[in-house]
């Protein structure tokens, strides 16, 4: 279990989740055409109720509406913070004993009980916060905890081929600052802030690359929006 935040902390954390609610709010990410697909994969794939796994799963505002209208035996979400897991609790309680949250790090919840597997595994706008090694022990690990043709579905952002991250930094926050509207300055400077400090997004091709390494076979074209993009593999 994660220890209970203090005050401060916890305040922080309500701040920043209100910006995050607005951007998800405003589809300056793309969560509506993103999230629509995955519906779509989760509707026509190989796995009928599957076990699903949410790996950094936040509040679970996102994916609810997607557990809403797929038949699934059990979601697992998985998220470092605390604060978010009690929020995603009462957005997820109608569904009862399906849903299991755990307060973990994603490589630490895929390094332990590793004879436990899941027929699809989310990891939704978090991978770009580790660093290359990081993404690709992730990547290998998600490939072991995948059941037979098992799905893993990775949204993220990427650099362009031959983008260096300080160019990429430049270009993305000069779109959130001329078209994420309905942030305050300050709250605008929240998010920039949060970018620089812990984006380290990979090029999409270096990720596909990496993703083949692992053993992980891709799935379909990436649906890509600007930097945003979805890419579904299967093990």
């Amino acid at each position: 279990m994660c220890e209970t935040p203090d005050p401060k902390s916890y305040e922080f954390f309500l701040a920043t989740w209100q910006v995050y609610r607005k951007i998800v709010d405003g589809n300056y990410m793309y969560h509506r055409e993103i999230f629509s697909e995955i519906l779509n994969l989760l509707r026509k794939g190989a796995h009928r109720q599957p076990t699903i796994l949410d790996l950094g799963c936040g509040d679970a505002g996102t994916i609810r509406p997607i557990l809403e209208q797929t038949p699934f035996s059990s979601y697992t979400g998985a998220d470092a913070s605390q604060p978010a897991l009690e929020i995603a609790k009462l957005e997820l309680k109608a569904f009862g004993d399906q849903i299991e949250l755990q307060c973990s790090d994603m490589l630490s919840f895929l390094k332990a009980n590793t004879s436990r597997k899941f027929g699809v595994i989310l990891a939704s706008y978090s991978l770009h916060h580790l660093d290359t090694e990081q993404k690709r022990d992730f990547l290998a690990l998600c490939r072991q905890r995948l059941e037979a043709r098992g799905l893993l579905i990775i949204v993220d952002v990427f650099r362009n081929a031959r983008q260096s991250r300080e160019d990429y930094l430049d270009a993305y926050c000069q779109d959130m600052s001329h078209r994420w509207h309905s942030l305050t300055p300050e709250e605008g400077q929240i998010a920039i802030e949060h970018v620089r400090n812990h984006d380290f997004p990979e090029s999409l091709e270096n990720f596909l690359h990496i993703a083949e390494e692992a053993g992980l076979s891709i799935q379909d074209a990436p649906l890509r929006h600007g930097y945003h993009a979805l890419t579904a593999f299967r093990a």
